[in-house]
């Protein structure tokens, strides 16, 4: 990989995707060439651009890995790559940047991490429930995809594993599959997994999403209720 030399301002200048690379990164039929990004250290994801053979161009996002953490971005991207969902956020390619001695993984484009966002709504609108119930909806049926190609995530309670782009709410940081059970043949031990992650959601949802406040909406009360039912499990 070509050397990359760190710029006073913190903006990554053009950097080329080599053959040699661990990952040629692809949108479609284009292939990846060259990237940039702002580089800010207090961040754990930089703002920039990929850039493609025909010339065209592309924003997107770089999500920071410490140096010691190379096998994780590298998991992360791999199981990330067998998800084609609408909910999931796609990634491009990963890379080690030498200036700051960290890998970084690229991502498409989004706005903020679910974390980040501030909601000055009144909890109480109908289009804010409208809204939550159609996030809620998308995010069940991104996360039966996940288990539907035999991969888990383990991390959904965590707001930072959630990007808003403006269609939505959609899922990053992908990594966990079947391999990393201890018996991936057990069907109780798959079930187990998946409830699991079907709880972090819920937990997340309830803390911080659903309008805590707001307690006259019986349909999500029922909903976080289910599952905690016994029978469920």
């Amino acid at each position: 990989m070509e050397k990359q030399a760190a710029s006073i301002d913190g903006v990554q200048k053009l950097h080329k995707l080599n053959a040699e690379d661990v990952i040629i990164g692809y949108v479609g039929w284009e292939r990846i060439i060259e990237y940039e990004f702002n580089y800010v250290p207090s961040q754990s994801y930089f703002a920039g651009k990929i850039y493609f053979e025909s010339g065209e161009e592309m924003e997107a996002r770089f999500l920071k890995f410490k140096k010691s953490e190379e096998a994780l971005v590298k998991k992360i991207f791999t199981q990330t790559s067998k998800l084609n969902h609408v909910g999931i956020l796609r990634s491009f390619f990963f890379a080690y940047y030498e200036p700051q001695n960290i890998w970084i993984l690229c991502y498409d484009r989004f706005d903020q991490l679910l974390s980040e966002l501030v909601d000055d709504e009144d909890p109480a609108t109908n289009n804010r429930i409208l809204w939550c119930r159609t996030v809620i909806r998308n995010l069940l049926r991104t996360l039966k995809h996940i288990h539907f190609h035999d991969l888990f995530h383990m991390g959904l309670e965590e707001m930072c594993n959630y990007v808003v782009v403006p269609s939505g709410i959609k899922i990053i940081y992908v990594q966990n599959s079947l391999e990393d059970l201890d018996d991936p043949v057990d069907p109780e031990q798959v079930n187990s997994w998946r409830i699991k992650n079907l709880k972090a959601l819920r937990d997340m949802l309830k803390k911080n999403m659903m309008l805590p406040g707001y307690d006259s909406w019986l349909g999500r009360n029922s909903f976080f209720d289910f599952f905690d039912n016994e029978d469920y499990e």
